[in-house]
């Protein structure tokens, strides 16, 4: 590629070699920024502070292989910690300015196909907390999007009149590491910093259901406004559904995942926990993870 793109003729080791050198320099660099910021001694890049800023929080898997010469020791796949720090600019609005499901959550073919390649892979790992050991390889494919947009039928009534809803994205860095999240969130901490994101006049922390993630907001970005990922909370809600409703879940999730959306999650848990209590069975009784009552259960505990 060096030679298809700048007619550079370099050797594959000698690339490994200068991947490495610049690697450890990149590293040392957001490290001494990290440091800077824990002495409180890192001032932001520029004298004007952005106006909105969102942290996103994320764990990836890649294939790694040992360190042993030539040739491909001992591959498996490893977590990473990855974050996306955005500048964005949106207006201010007295109201919700999109409080109905986006198009795409209310398409059925879409979401089912989202809960299958998506949430499988990650419901078993959703509640537990920091992962540094090997992950399973089954990793599904992001089913393509549908328009997520206030221009769908459904949406376009609640949407706000001439503009779009959505924030608009400025600048976007990102950072990734295979370091635990307690040495990766100074690093993200100290980017922010470098960024003036701790003087935005709005600040938000996305992230999925992980703990390390909430973790790490509470000690790096405590007032910054946490938002879950709705996809994650999706999945279980559409599983939960089944439970509830076997024949017809559909609307059951409808119902539900527009609750969660518009931030109503607190009425969810209690007709779900409602329904739990018309059984028989003690709720502290250990179920299989199959038990339809487990599923059930795991909704409610991730809500």
């Amino acid at each position: 590629m060096l030679w298809k793109l700048g007619e550079i003729k370099a050797s594959v080791p000698r690339i490994t070699e200068l991947t490495a050198m610049i690697g450890k320099e990149l590293h040392d660099s957001l490290q001494q920024q990290a440091d800077a910021h824990s002495d409180e001694q890192l001032k932001p890049q520029y004298t004007e502070h952005p106006k909105v800023v969102s942290v996103a929080v994320d764990g990836g898997r890649i294939m790694t292989r040992a360190d042993a010469g030539r040739g491909v020791h001992e591959q498996a796949w490893k977590e990473t910690k990855n974050a996306c720090l955005l500048t964005m600019s949106s207006p201010v609005t007295d109201e919700d300015p999109h409080p109905q499901l986006p198009a795409c959550f209310v398409n059925r073919d879409y979401v089912e196909k989202l809960v299958r390649d998506v949430h499988s892979a990650t419901t078993k790992s959703a509640l537990k907390g920091d992962e540094t050991g090997p992950l399973s390889e089954e990793v599904g494919d992001q089913p393509a999007e549908p328009n997520c947009s206030t221009h769908g039928k459904r949406n376009a009534p609640h949407a706000q009149k001439g503009e779009d809803w959505r924030p608009r994205r400025l600048v976007r860095t990102c950072l990734s590491s295979m370091a635990c999240s307690d040495d990766f969130g100074p690093v993200v901490a100290g980017e922010a910093q470098h960024r003036g994101f701790y003087q935005a006049e709005r600040r938000a922390f996305l992230g999925d259901g992980q703990a390390w993630n909430w973790t790490l907001q509470e000690r790096h970005f405590p007032d910054f406004i946490g938002i879950t990922d709705f996809i994650h909370p999706l999945g279980y809600l559409y599983d939960a559904a089944k439970v509830l409703a076997p024949d017809n879940p559909w609307p059951v999730y409808l119902r539900a995942s527009e609750a969660c959306w518009q931030g109503r999650v607190d009425e969810v848990l209690k007709e779900w926990r409602a329904w739990q209590a018309t059984g028989s069975e003690s709720l502290d009784e250990v179920l299989p993870d199959h038990d339809s009552r487990a599923v059930l259960q795991t909704t409610i505990t991730y809500l």
